[in-house]
């Protein structure tokens, strides 16, 4: 049997971590979202809009951290499925406001549940109390933009 791995370095980076945790997460996250034609990105545009309607494309692309040129491909892709729609903004009309469909609003509604369960599954190693301490601690690390 070969001996244990060294990890050097990486035993001290954050990121790396941050990366291994994340595998199982994004493995199960991605197949739930799969199961309704959706992919992670797409869900987490979809479930922030419809809980946000109206707000401004790039306030969301803010708040989820994803570059416009990221985000525009998002947005149309679930546009194309009449998840969503478009407008120009009557505050700004240099800008566009977003809106769930009701067609989109179904599909969040039928999707959300077993992706949380999914997500509930990937962290089971965790206990309630710990995941809480875990959800805590990341919202502080992307939440504290200075």
């Amino acid at each position: 049997m070969a001996d244990q791995l060294k990890f050097g370095a990486l035993n001290n980076l954050f990121g790396f971590h941050l990366r291994q945790a994340y595998t199982p997460f994004g493995q199960a996250y991605r197949e739930a979202a799969a199961n309704f034609e959706l992919k992670p990105s797409q869900f987490t545009v979809l479930a922030l809009i419809n809980h946000n309607p109206g707000r401004r494309q790039s306030e969301l692309a803010e708040a989820l951290n994803i570059e416009r040129s990221n985000f525009v491909p998002i947005i149309e892709a679930l546009e194309s499925r009449g998840l969503l729609i478009r407008e120009k903004s009557p505050e700004d009309r240099r800008s566009y406001s977003i809106e769930v469909t009701p067609k989109g609003k179904a599909l969040v509604t039928r999707a959300t549940a077993p992706i949380l369960a999914e997500s509930d599954r990937a962290a089971a190693v965790l206990s309630g109390s710990e995941q809480e301490t875990l959800r805590k601690l990341l919202y502080k690390l992307y939440s504290d933009k200075k």
